[in-house]
């Protein structure tokens, strides 16, 4: 199973969208705050969980039996020197494709 956090947002959704036609929705997860905001993602087959930076329980429970994830972030969000904007691909398991164009 595959984690996209930031799942609502706009690279949060077009990572999604990319991998969708790469893999099946169901190896998808989709981590948001508001579960109201992911209709649409529910609508395409992804799993969702909810989950908060700021609430560390959410965040335990939201990564269970959880293979990649794919951190999505604001701009404007505070992340370590050097690191991208958008996307951070983090500890990829062989055998499921990068988030971007190919």
């Amino acid at each position: 199973m595959m984690l996209i956090t930031g799942a609502t947002g706009q690279p949060g959704h077009t990572t999604i969208q990319t991998l969708l036609g790469k893999i099946q929705p169901n190896e998808l997860i989709a981590l948001v705050r508001d579960i109201r905001k992911a209709t649409d993602l529910i609508g395409m087959g992804v799993q969702i969980r909810q989950g908060d930076y700021n609430e560390i329980g959410s965040l335990v429970a939201a990564f269970q039996e959880v293979d990649d994830r794919y951190h999505q972030s604001r701009t404007g969000t505070r992340r370590p020197a050097g690191a991208a904007s958008h996307c951070l691909p983090l500890y990829p398991r062989p055998g499921y494709p990068a988030a971007g164009p190919g």
